[in-house]
């Protein structure tokens, strides 16, 4: 299976699905109750996808989920060269 997103990006799904999962909520139920589409949370936890949050997703969900934002992310961080990672998963078209 060909990898979309970086480590960091993997973490922060990882911890909302946990949260989500711990308080018995569906993908479905979650992505309506932030504002969007119904199978957003879904596309964003398949690994074959690349959908992922970004901040505003993140605050949105730590509402629903009654957390901080920044329980969703490591501490202090992880040991993976993130930028390096997405470098090489989105290379930019040679000119």
């Amino acid at each position: 299976m060909e990898r979309k997103n970086t480590s960091i990006e993997l973490y922060v799904i990882e911890q909302v699905k946990k949260r989500r999962t711990a308080l018995n909520i569906v993908p479905r139920t979650l992505s309506i109750r932030i504002g969007l589409e119904e199978s957003f949370v879904g596309l964003v936890e398949n690994p074959k996808n690349g959908t992922k949050y970004n901040f505003n997703h993140l605050n949105e969900i730590a509402k629903v989920l009654k957390c901080s934002v920044s329980d969703f992310f490591p501490v202090p961080h992880l040991p993976e060269n993130c930028i390096a990672e997405y470098k090489i998963l989105h290379p930019r078209p040679k000119k």
